[in-house]
């Protein structure tokens, strides 16, 4: 285990680049040891592990940001775009793709799921 793998998991929910790397570089080698156990082709276990890491690193994205300020008690309207595009990814073949889909999409205050407000979005 890493020394601080907890607060890197954290600063990974939150987006982070560097922390989704060192998680990677730690565990990819032991993911395509352990595959390998049960695959015997080399490629099968290689595109199996980077799937894994591809949908680590999907599983929470931050793809729109406002950061407003208001008073207690108060409310007002925020709007955030978000393009269809925003909703790809990269494949094993690295190819950009936009596909159908259910899809969460999360507001609130900072990346802490107890604070987080929930809406799904169907992409036909």
């Amino acid at each position: 285990m890493m020394d601080n793998e907890k607060d890197l998991l954290k600063r990974l929910a939150e987006g982070d680049e560097d922390a989704f790397h060192r998680i990677f570089n730690y565990y990819y080698p032991r993911t395509m040891v352990f595959l390998s156990r049960m695959i015997a082709d080399r490629e099968d276990v290689r595109d199996m592990a980077q799937n894994i890491f591809i949908r680590i690193w999907l599983m929470k994205e931050l793809k729109g940001f406002t950061q407003v300020e208001i008073g207690a008690g108060d409310s007002i309207t925020v709007t955030i775009p978000l393009d269809v595009s925003d909703l790809g990814f990269y494949g094993s073949d690295l190819e950009y793709r936009v596909e159908p889909g259910e899809f969460d999409i999360m507001v609130g205050p900072s990346s802490d799921d107890d604070q987080l407000l929930l809406t799904k979005l169907t992409l036909i």
